[in-house]
């Protein structure tokens, strides 16, 4: 799979271990990446593609819900799991 979508990248044995081989044109930098990826979040925004069409009616409801206590001055700060 890999080989057919990217051209050119593989895997090869090291010793007991395994090397992924990437070629030098896959390697941009991180400007240029951070483009790329702006560029496809883009194109998915543009579409309203979502990537878990199952969850993306639960993310919008809770950035609204988000925006509105903001707006009205009811955030709370919410503890994130590690």
């Amino acid at each position: 799979m890999c080989a057919t979508a990217y051209p050119g990248v593989g895997v090869e044995r090291a010793g007991q271990a395994w090397r992924v081989v990437v070629p030098q044109s896959y390697h941009v930098g991180h400007e240029a990446h951070f483009a790329q990826v702006a560029a496809q979040f883009l194109r998915y925004v543009g579409k309203r593609r979502a990537a878990r069409r199952g969850r993306c009616p639960d993310m919008i409801a809770k950035y609204r819900d988000d925006h509105a206590r903001a707006r009205d001055g009811r955030a709370t700060i919410r503890a994130v799991p590690s």
